[in-house]
């Protein structure tokens, strides 16, 4: 099913202008009629999503979408399990245009295409800088992790990356996280492999706690379990998931793995995870593969090594980075170096924000740091160059330390429209995700 391409703003709802002072009753009556009007309209899109014309509940879905309606969403949840796929996937698009967020800069603005039938696919590659949070009802949670259990594979294929897309950027209680397991643990049965790898990657976002929290444990239960999937994809997202959560007790069994398969995306996504899992027993693991020809696996054994502490690889990191050049490894690097206490490598991490070839990277590598990270990017954000200025404060807006509002106050105030932008919607992440995010 064809869909509309939508850039990363909210849709223009139009201006009410300049309405002049006439008269005492004309403008109590004016007053009064914007309210009336508005739940006329709200009306008159409830009676709409009970239509029996498909078409009809579309146009009200799609209406609800572009609503400022703060009762929109709660509206919106239940066409989440209507009985027509295509109304469905209009209701999960319509719950993503709902948290886009505006781009600072609009000529570097993407586009959510339509790869898959839905944005919500392209939104969760994008990540959490390209949405806001927003208020949403638990219904708009319980229903899509309803619809992983739907029958069709796009509707469930979909609802999958929406969870995802609100899992890396509201805030979602332990209560409400812990009613959508079974649902995630059922899923993962699906008998299509791209819907299980889909709902794979999902809990790696969804269920990642804090450090020292874990997840909980039917989810490392299915994702263990997944890592024998018959499909490689899947075995591959169960690896991936079980990184991001910290899973200890798949340690052994990712260990295993990269030393079997030795190369390929299944021994790197092994590897990978490992290194976030960061046991300290696993050093040699990494050790022997940071002469290894494919940078990828250079980047996850420097990774690894910084994450775990190991002092006793510094000699080995620096003869390997003395004849290396490229720039992911080289951030690899700065990143291991910061994390075995050398704070003054946060610097080049930051600058890697503006590099196109390091920006994603180093994101992840910031939000992984933070809050620790915040004050040093809040030195930033009196740079002379304004991208490093919108960068830093894209930051501070994930990193969770709620002492950086004043500092975000100040640069929504930057004569760069861009770096302002950025600031504005750094403040509402930060004010409503206390915990931060960790960018994947």
């Amino acid at each position: 099913m064809h869909r509309r391409g939508v850039s990363y703003r909210r849709r223009d709802r139009g201006s009410a202008g300049h309405i002049p002072l006439i008269a005492g009753a004309v403008a109590i009556l004016a007053a009064l009629a914007v309210p009336a009007s508005a739940a006329a309209q709200s009306d008159r899109i409830s009676a709409d999503l009970q239509s029996r014309r498909e078409s009809t509940r579309i146009s009200a879905v799609r209406a609800l979408g572009g609503s400022a309606d703060p009762d929109a969403p709660g509206l919106l949840a239940p066409a989440i399990l209507d009985l027509s796929n295509a109304v469905q996937l209009e209701a999960i698009d319509a719950v993503m245009t709902m948290v886009l967020a505006p781009p600072p800069d609009s000529r570097t603005a993407k586009t959510v295409g339509s790869r898959t039938g839905t944005m919500a696919a392209d939104l969760f590659e994008a990540g959490p800088l390209a949405v806001l949070p927003r208020a949403l009802p638990e219904s708009i949670f319980l229903n899509l992790a309803a619809s992983l259990r739907d029958d069709d594979p796009r509707v469930r294929g979909a609802a999958a990356a929406a969870l995802g897309v609100l899992g890396g950027s509201q805030a979602i209680g332990d209560e409400l996280r812990g009613a959508l397991v079974n649902d995630f643990v059922y899923g993962m049965q699906q008998p299509d492999a791209p819907t299980r790898a889909a709902i794979a990657r999902t809990a790696g976002v969804l269920f990642a706690m804090p450090d020292p929290g874990e997840p909980p444990a039917p989810i490392g239960d299915a994702l263990i379990a997944t890592m024998n999937d018959p499909d490689e994809r899947v075995r591959i997202a169960a690896m991936d998931a079980l990184g991001w959560l910290r899973e200890r007790r798949a340690a052994q069994a990712l260990a295993d793995r990269a030393v079997f398969y030795r190369k390929g995306d299944e021994a790197l996504a092994a590897l990978h995870a490992l290194s976030r899992v960061a046991q300290a027993r696993w050093g040699d693991v990494f050790r022997a593969r940071l002469a290894a020809p494919d940078r990828a696996v250079r980047v996850v054994a420097i990774e690894g090594l910084g994450r775990m502490g190991d002092r006793e690889s510094v000699s080995d990191i620096n003869r390997m980075l003395q004849r290396e050049s490229d720039p992911a490894v080289l951030l690899a690097g700065a990143f291991a170096f910061y994390r075995l206490g050398e704070p003054g490598n946060l610097d080049r991490i930051i600058a890697g924000l503006t590099m196109p070839d390091t920006v994603r990277q180093a994101r992840a590598y910031v939000t992984e740091l933070c809050p620790d990270a915040a004050p040093r990017l809040e030195q930033h954000l009196q740079q002379p160059d304004p991208r490093v200025r919108q960068a830093a404060s894209e930051m501070l807006g994930l990193c969770g330390r709620r002492a950086s509002q004043a500092a975000l106050e100040i640069a929504s105030r930057d004569p760069d429209r861009a770096a302002a932008e950025a600031a504005r919607q750094g403040l509402i992440r930060l004010r409503t995700l206390p915990a931060g995010v960790r960018l994947h």
